[in-house]
C-alpha cells in the first residue's frame, strides 16, 4: 500500500496509478500508452473525495483493459452499465451510481473485492463514510451510509445472480437506520418571511414555492409542462412524480396559483419552472439558514398541505389523492397536529370515571414511612 497525498491507493506492479504533485490541486496519473508509461495532470480535484474516486476508476479501468488483477477490478465492468438499466427514475441511477462510487472507493482503499465485503467490513465502512464529506463538503449522517450498504446488498444479490460470487456475506447484516427528524409544517407567519425573502432569489424557486404550498409537490414535480396545465378544465397534470411516469396523477388546479399558471401558459413558456438537477436543495438550504429556519426544507411545504387539509376537514382518502399519497400509513406520517387542536376532543367517547378513591389509598405510602421521610 503507497500512499499518495492524503488517502492510500492501492498499488500494483506496472499498473495505472494516481498521484499528487507539491502545489497542484489535482490528481496526475502515470499512465501506460503506445510511447509507453507518460505522466499527466487530470481535472480531478486532490479535495474532492467524489472526484477522487473518478481518477481511481480511471486507473482501475486502465489496468481492467491491461489485462491485470481481474479478479479485483471485475465490478466496475459491468456495475455500472447494470446500474444504468435499472428500471427507476432518473434521478434514483444518479443516486445509486453516486452510492457504487462511494463503495468502490472505499473497497480501493481496503483492498477487498465486493464478495469480501462482509458485516465487520461494513461497520468499518460507517465510520469511514461519516468522517469523509461529499463534495460540499456536508457533513454525512449515519443513514446515508446506511442506506449505501443496503445498496451493497442489492448488489452482492445481483453478483450472485450474474455468477460472479457464491456466498452473500452481508445477507444477514442488520441495518438500522437512526429516527429521522420530523419536518413541521409551516406557520402563516413562516411562510410570509420566505415569500420576502424569495426576491432576492432565482425566479424559479419563487414558482416551485408557490406550486409546492398549494399543491405539496415535491421540489422537482414542480417543474410541470405547460402542455399538463389544461385551463379549460382547469387541471394540473403532474407527469413524472416519484416513482415514475407509471405514478402521474391529475388534480384540480389550486385557486391560489390559477393566475401564476395562466400568465406562465401565456408567455410561452415550456415549463413553470427550470429547476436545477444539482444543488436546488443547496439554495434552499442556504435560504431556509438566511432566515434563521434551521429545521425547515422544501418537503415541509407537502407536510403542510397535508396538515392543512386535515385541519379543513378534507376526508383522509381525498386527501391522499390530491397529494399522490401511496397509503394511509405513509400519509398519516406526513399529518402534523398541535396539542391545542386536540384539547376539544381529547374526552370524546370516554368511559365515565369511577370512584378511584380505594386507588389512591392503595397509592399512599404507610403513616410511618412518612414520618421516617
Amino acid at each position: 500500500m503507497i500512499c499518495y497525498g492524503i488517502i492510500a491507493v492501492p498499488h500494483f506492479p506496472q499498473m495505472a496509478s494516481i498521484y499528487k504533485r507539491p502545489n497542484s490541486p489535482y490528481w496526475w496519473v502515470s499512465v501506460k500508452e503506445a510511447q509507453g508509461w507518460v505522466k499527466r495532470r487530470t481535472e480531478w480535484r486532490v479535495s474532492a473525495p467524489l472526484e477522487t474516486a473518478k481518477a481511481k476508476a480511471f486507473c482501475l479501468n486502465q489496468s481492467l483493459a491491461e489485462g491485470q488483477n481481474r479478479e479485483l477490478l471485475g465490478c466496475s465492468a459491468w456495475i455500472e452499465p447494470m446500474i444504468r438499466n435499472l428500471p427507476v427514475s432518473e434521478r434514483s441511477v444518479v443516486r445509486y451510481l453516486e452510492a457504487w462510487r462511494w463503495l468502490d472507493l472505499f473497497m480501493t482503499e481496503q483492498h477487498i473485492t465486493l464478495s469480501q465485503f462482509a458485516p465487520h467490513v461494513a461497520d468499518d465502512y460507517i465510520r469511514w463514510r461519516t468522517v469523509n464529506q461529499n463534495l460540499r463538503h456536508k457533513k454525512i449522517s449515519k443513514n446515508t451510509a446506511c442506506q449505501e450498504l443496503k445498496f451493497l446488498k442489492f448488489l452482492q444479490k445481483q453478483a450472485r445472480l450474474r455468477g460472479k460470487m457464491i456466498d452473500r456475506p452481508m445477507d444477514d447484516y442488520v441495518i438500522r437506520l437512526s429516527p429521522k427528524k420530523i419536518k413541521p409544517a409551516l406557520t402563516d407567519e413562516q411562510i410570509e418571511k420566505i415569500r420576502a425573502e424569495l426576491p432576492k432569489y432565482p425566479t424559479w424557486m419563487s414558482v416551485s414555492f408557490e406550486i409546492g404550498l398549494a399543491t405539496g409537490a415535491r421540489l422537482q414535480e414542480c417543474s410541470i409542462p405547460l402542455e399538463c396545465v389544461d385551463l379549460k378544465f382547469n387541471t394540473i397534470t403532474f407527469p413524472n412524480p416519484k416513482g415514475g411516469v407509471s405514478k402521474a396523477f391529475t388534480i384540480p388546479i389550486p385557486k391560489s396559483i390559477l393566475p401564476l399558471l395562466r400568465q406562465l401558459k401565456e408567455s410561452g413558456a415550456e415549463k413553470t419552472c427550470e429547476i436545477p438537477k444539482t444543488k436546488a436543495s443547496v439554495k434552499w438550504r442556504r435560504l431556509f439558514d438566511r432566515i434563521g429556519m434551521k429545521d425547515v426544507c422544501f418537503h415541509c411545504l407537502r407536510v403542510t398541505r397535508v396538515t392543512r387539509l386535515r385541519q379543513a376537514g378534507v376526508p383522509a382518502p381525498d386527501a391522499r389523492r390530491l397529494v399522490n399519497h401511496s397509503s394511509e400509513l405513509i400519509h398519516r406520517l406526513y399529518d402534523r397536529h398541535q396539542v391545542e387542536e386536540l384539547r376539544q376532543y381529547v374526552d370524546c367517547g370516554s368511559i365515565p370515571s369511577a370512584n378511584h378513591q380505594s386507588l389512591l389509598e392503595r397509592l399512599r405510602p404507610p403513616q410511618s414511612e412518612t414520618l421516617a421521610a
